[in-house]
């Protein structure tokens, strides 16, 4: 059994204000006796994109990552940050990363978002992050409670193909913390996740931003975790805060037994 929060977030363009709720959340999370907590993309930053190089290096020069580990050491708890700006030296883009640190305040893990969200919504909102991002280009599986665990971030969720490389490499949790507009959540949020979760009998973990941000853009909210039968086990819809289950991850060993899929291929 896994314990495992979310912590479903409206976050602004102060970095600051952005860390005291993370670790408010996970002080919270960790008086619930929570093994881990999911933040979803964009949990430290959420503004103007032509501010993430800026955003970037404060993060690495005040050492905000290690303040977070400190927390998570401190209390005992795996922490998960979505997408966060990491700066990289010579360079005028940043990476979109997520960092796993564990209960010991070690990074054990680290994705960078390999595809970037370039698109021209039908309400004419308009996308570039390949403008300021520069693409990750390799897998991230971590090993934890007796499971492959794969990491993603929001917009990797249209590509199947990447959950299917992480499912052939043994893993049966996805974790897809996302910043998700309202109008493609509300058409394809729960459809994708499902569909991820169901075609690769894995467990999907999705936290999510959510609200009226300071950049005038609004998330879609709806944090998910989908249980290899496709089945939503949790939706925290539009409610801010931290949001549990504990659920048994070894369902998905038993479904992909069901279904041999694997060796039909």
């Amino acid at each position: 059994m896994m314990k495992v929060a979310m912590g479903q977030l409206c976050s602004s363009r102060h970095l600051f204000e952005n860390l005291d709720v993370i670790l408010d959340f996970t002080l919270e999370a960790s008086n619930l006796k929570v093994d881990l907590i999911v933040f979803p993309e964009n949990c430290l930053f959420m503004g103007d994109s032509s501010d993430v190089l800026q955003i970037a290096k404060t993060i690495a020069s005040q050492g905000v990552i290690k303040k977070i580990a400190h927390i998570a050491k401190v209390e005992g708890i795996n922490i998960l940050l979505g997408g966060v700006p990491e700066y990289v030296s010579d360079s005028s883009k940043v990476f979109n990363t997520s960092f796993w640190l564990n209960n010991e305040g070690k990074m054990i893990a680290r994705y960078r978002k390999c595809h970037l969200f370039d698109t021209s919504l039908p309400s004419g909102e308009r996308f570039d992050e390949s403008r300021y991002y520069q693409p990750g280009k390799t897998l991230s599986i971590v090993k934890y409670s007796d499971q492959k665990m794969g990491l993603s971030i929001c917009y990797d969720l249209r590509f199947p193909e990447l959950y299917r490389a992480m499912s052939t490499k043994g893993a049966t949790v996805f974790f897809v913390p996302s910043a998700f507009t309202f109008e493609t959540g509300q058409a394809h949020w729960h459809t994708l996740l499902k569909a991820r979760a169901i075609e690769n009998h894995a467990f999907v973990i999705a936290p999510a931003q959510c609200g009226r941000h300071g950049n005038g853009r609004t998330t879609y909210g709806h944090s998910l975790i989908v249980d290899p039968w496709g089945k939503i086990l949790l939706d925290a819809k539009t409610q801010l805060g931290v949001h549990v289950l504990e659920t048994d991850l070894e369902e998905a060993n038993k479904i992909r037994q069901m279904f041999s899929s694997s060796l039909a291929r």
